[in-house]
């Protein structure tokens, strides 16, 4: 094997070490430009992390004065809340005492027209209760009150009506009535009338002979109970009804002319209070016929009823009785001396 010379070995030696400086001066200039390059890189990362930490910063202070704004607005918000929760109740206050002024104005009026209705109830009661002479002065003409087709639930209330006011009526009963009334209509003054024991047509008005029998029926009960015979009396639907003809022609035209000649005194009438027209009839209706129809009389006698039926009947009287004595008509029974009120006869 060779052996390298000395010379030679140095060279190679300096060769490497040269090549091993080269590489170290080179590794160091490119490691001095990577990291200069980097240095940069990182330099401008800075400032745009600084750039991005101020725009933060910035937001961060907006985002206060926006809290700020917010907690402002909240504030204010709660407070108008506040004020309208008061308001509200203010207003609630003020409507409650509104409705309690207006209220207590209507029940003051309320009030004052019932003392008004109530005076006006008393001056009639007064001016009915004096001398029959001096209510004739006062009182030029005269109203017979009638009630058919009773005594009922409803007459006792008619009578409660009548007494209160110092009126005396005219009762046309029916036997299937409750006629244990009777005792206390004569009592109080009242008359009584006879109407019919059977009410239907068709036995009543079969033949004169069922009629008498049935008229001497009643007129038996109402004897019974008052001790009294009693010669007022009233045609089921009156003298002029025509519905007699379906069961005997003539029948009315016989009758009318016989009852007189047997001492009774038949009744009918020249106001119809319109009771009648049907099972119930308006309380205002039945105030609104009798007092139109009398409106242009001097002398009447209304045909009401007091069956179980007409509540509205009683409702309208005390106003019936005021508005006649208004318009100038004093109250009396009929008596068998009472100048009759006769239709005209159709059968």
């Amino acid at each position: 094997m060779k052996v390298l010379s000395r010379r030679t070995r140095n060279i190679i030696v300096l060769s490497v070490i040269g090549v091993l400086v080269l590489a170290i001066v080179g590794i160091s200039i490119f490691s001095a430009v990577t990291v200069s390059k980097y240095k940069k890189r990182i330099n401008k990362d800075k400032a745009v992390i600084a750039s991005a930490n101020n725009t933060i910063s910035d937001y961060e202070a907006e985002k206060g004065e926006m809290q700020s704004t917010i907690d402002s607005i909240k504030s204010e918000n709660d407070k108008l809340k506040e004020d309208n929760a008061s308001l509200q109740k203010q207003l609630v206050e003020l409507a409650a005492k509104k409705k309690a002024a207006a209220e207590a104005k209507r029940l003051e009026q309320q009030k004052l027209q019932a003392d008004l209705a109530k005076q006006r109830t008393q001056n009639i009661i007064s001016l009915l209760s004096l001398p029959k002479t001096e209510q004739q002065s006062a009182l030029p003409n005269v109203c017979y009150l009638t009630f058919d087709d009773g005594p009922s639930k409803n007459t006792p209330a008619i009578l409660d009506i009548l007494k209160r006011y110092n009126i005396k009526a005219t009762f046309f009963v029916i036997g299937s009535g409750n006629l244990s009334l009777l005792p206390r209509m004569k009592s109080e003054g009242h008359t009584i009338g006879l109407h019919a024991d059977n009410h239907n047509y068709a036995v009543i008005y079969k033949n004169v002979e069922s009629y008498l029998t049935d008229l001497q029926a009643i007129s038996q009960k109402v004897e019974s109970l008052t001790g009294e015979k009693t010669s007022v009396m009233r045609f089921p639907g009156g003298g002029s009804n025509e519905i007699s003809r379906k069961y005997c022609v003539g029948i009315m035209s016989e009758l009318t002319k016989l009852l007189p000649d047997m001492g009774y005194s038949y009744f009918d009438w020249n106001v119809s209070s319109g009771d009648a027209e049907k099972s119930v009839v308006p309380t205002a209706t039945i105030i609104n016929n009798t007092l139109s129809m009398a409106k242009s009389k001097d002398s009447i006698c209304v045909l009401m009823h007091d069956a179980s039926a007409k509540t509205t009947t009683v409702e309208a009287l005390p106003s019936i009785i005021e508005g006649l004595c208004n318009m100038g008509f004093r109250f009396e029974a009929i008596t068998p001396q009472t100048n009759g009120y006769h239709h005209t006869v159709h059968n």
